[in-house]
């Protein structure tokens, strides 16, 4: 009787579509000092219990951090590259309509964010883009290897500890596809220059 219920009740609910995976290229900055360099991974679901759920499907790179609780113990945050035109004009495209649940929505409102102002140089590297980190300490290396401008950002609320590779990915414009899903495109070679260097005029107000 009450599994009767139940699959009537489920029948009623919207469907979500099951997440699709897609190829991605990302930027790899290894912990064990190797030159930040792109790698192809592709995507897995970010599940429900995590601070990325939001994006609903991330890089899989449980390979590289070995551990369950490598993967388990992440974090993001987010990069906004602006070009002058854009000077103070934040992303942070909402959709109008999206499957968010209450918690999705203030997950995506509090990822720290770190907008900077490009060089006419790196014009090309303009856009939105997310850093996967671990926070496992007792399982990764510590990774000391992280570029100043993103380890010292003064606009971050607090500083961090990453351990384990790091891995930055890029969104598309629009961010996210029509279901809700995070909409990704490769990150450029051109993007593994300014993490070995100051790619900005300095830091843009929050």
């Amino acid at each position: 009787m009450l599994s009767s219920i139940s699959s009537f009740v489920k029948e009623l609910l919207p469907q979500i579509p099951e997440v699709p995976k897609v190829t991605i290229t990302a930027a790899r900055i290894a912990a064990d000092g190797t030159p930040p360099h792109l790698v192809r991974l592709n995507t897995r679901p970010a599940g429900d219990d995590a601070t990325d759920s939001f994006l609903f499907r991330i890089p899989d790179v449980r390979k590289f951090w070995v551990t369950e609780e490598g993967s388990q113990f992440r974090d993001i945050h987010r990069l906004e590259l602006q070009e002058l035109h854009e000077f103070l004009q934040p992303y942070n495209l909402l959709p109008m309509f999206h499957p968010w649940k209450g918690i999705h929505l203030r997950q995506r409102c509090r990822v720290p964010t770190q907008r900077i102002l490009l060089q006419d140089s790196h014009a090309s590297c303009a856009g939105v883009y997310y850093l996967f980190w671990s926070f496992a300490m007792d399982d990764l290396p510590r990774n000391k290897h992280i570029p100043r401008w993103i380890n010292e950002a003064p606009d971050m609320d607090m500083s961090h500890s990453y351990y384990g590779d790091v891995f930055i990915v890029k969104v598309a414009p629009h961010e996210y596809e029509k279901e809700g899903w995070a909409a990704y495109e490769d990150v450029s070679p051109a993007f593994l220059e300014i993490l070995t260097k100051s790619p900005s005029y300095g830091q843009l107000p929050l």
